[in-house]
């Protein structure tokens, strides 16, 4: 994913909208340089759990 734009609350599926990002942001980090993306990581990368952690 090169970016993604989610709402923090009222989503119709919090629970799945959290599982993709918590595989995007941790697992799919993996595959990133081979399939030609930059990776997350460092401080932008926890921040960005915490908040998809959040979702509701």
């Amino acid at each position: 994913m090169t970016y993604g734009i989610v709402c923090a609350a009222n989503n119709a599926h919090p629970e799945l909208l959290r599982s993709y990002l918590g595989y995007v942001l941790s697992k799919g980090q993996e595959s990133a340089d081979e399939i030609g993306y930059a990776s997350v990581g460092g401080a932008a990368a926890n921040r960005a759990r915490q908040l998809a952690a959040t979702i509701s």
